[in-house]
């Protein structure tokens, strides 16, 4: 063996027994967790505070740290990251950050990135649970992006810009406010929020025209009133029953749509109608309203062998139409195209009280009461001669 080759075997020798120590106690320390920072809320306005939580600092100990929103520092003095290596800061969203994402960073003394995060700013903005509807519509707002704590007003826009009230809006820029449609003409209608800030959103609700009656059903000749609102400003409405126009009204409707028409029920034949309301624009809102078989005696107390006559509206077109008194048919008619009908009959012989008439088409029938009297009428005085007045004799002898 050469002399000169003793050195090199021998570093080899302690190369051999050092280097797998040296790999023993690189397996055996742990590697440190990349430093993390969070974010809550994650997504909020403008205002709202953030708190920045991190952890996994512990190799920068000691260390001082600054909070940069985007490239802005925004923290006003340098924090030390202690011993446990985790720390917790808040800090307001600026008000001048526009929506959309943004990143939050720790940054060393030096000016090295530390950490990052991003945090998502909403837009100002409002939504309608319901967004057409008739006058008194229960509509809520729900709204995001406001400025944080901040009162938010709600204003109408009608014939005139209506206030309908303020709320404020939660730590986050969110808020929900109901109300209820005011009286308003038809068509579109913008609503707004703004707050104390100038931080602005709009909405739009389309009012539509709503019709009542006061009677839901009836007969021929009753007496109707049709009431509206929502339709067209200062227009004149036209009431059209079953498609044949019946009333319009005498003045136009106010400056909210409102209106009111009163009219009778027109003689048509009993089935349910629509009952429309249509305005100069061309609105148009109905209701309905059903006919139905109608009898009227013109007396309903008499005596034996009286006339009575019976009107009935609403029955079948064309059609025979019996009348009895009690169980004893008295007369028979025939129904107009509109199911109409006039006829008249004499009492029978009866006893004095209560005495039922039944008016029948074969698949409508009304009922009526007639009260046959119990005091009989007087004795009639004849109207000539006079009580006072004496026969003379037309006899004589010359």
């Amino acid at each position: 063996m050469n002399r000169t080759d003793y050195p090199i075997r021998r570093t080899l020798r302690i190369l051999a027994v050092v280097l797998p120590v040296l790999a023993l106690l690189a397996t055996s320390t742990p590697a440190l967790a990349a430093p993390i920072i969070t974010l809550s809320p994650t997504s909020a306005a403008i205002g709202t505070t953030v708190t920045i939580t991190g952890i996994n600092f512990e190799s920068y100990r000691g260390d001082n740290i600054s909070i940069f929103f985007d490239d802005a520092e925004i923290t006003t003095s340098l924090l030390t990251i202690p011993q446990t290596g985790e720390f917790s800061v808040d800090f307001a969203i600026p008000d001048d950050a526009e929506p959309g994402r943004h990143w939050v960073s720790v940054r060393s003394e030096m000016g090295l990135m530390l950490a990052e995060n991003f945090l998502i700013i909403t837009e100002t903005e409002i939504e309608l649970n319901v967004v057409e509807g008739t006058v008194g519509t229960a509509v809520t707002i729900n709204g995001k992006g406001f400025y944080a704590g901040k009162m938010v007003t709600f204003h109408y826009y009608n014939r005139a810009v209506e206030k309908l009230g303020t709320e404020i809006a939660t730590a986050t820029g969110d808020f929900s406010y109901h109300f209820t449609i005011p009286q308003s003409t038809a068509g579109n209608h913008r609503i707004t929020a703004e707050d104390t800030e100038g931080n602005m959103a709009e909405a739009v609700f389309e009012v539509i025209p709503w019709v009542t009656l006061n009677l839901t059903s009836g007969a021929t000749g009753d007496l109707l009133t049709a009431s509206g609102n929502g339709f067209g400003y200062k227009s004149d409405i036209t009431i059209y029953f079953g498609g044949k126009a019946v009333a319009s009204t005498s003045t136009k409707t106010n400056d909210y749509g409102i209106f009111e028409v009163t009219f009778n029920v027109p003689a048509m034949r009993s089935q349910t109608y629509d009952v429309n309301a249509v305005d100069e624009a061309g609105n148009i809102n109905k209701a309905n309203f059903t006919i139905t078989a109608g009898v009227e005696l013109n007396k309903t107390t008499g005596f034996v062998g009286a006339e009575i006559t019976v009107r009935g509206s609403g029955f079948k077109p064309s059609e025979t139409v019996t009348v009895n008194y009690d169980r004893l048919q008295v007369a028979t008619a025939t129904t107009d195209k509109n199911g109409d009908f006039s006829l008249a009959f004499n009492v029978p012989l009866s006893n004095s009280g209560r005495h039922l008439v039944t008016v029948s088409d074969g698949t409508t029938s009304k009922q009526l009461f007639f009260t046959v009297e119990s005091v009989p009428p007087p004795v009639p005085r004849p109207l000539l001669p006079v009580d006072t007045s004496e026969t003379q004799s037309k006899a004589y002898l010359d």
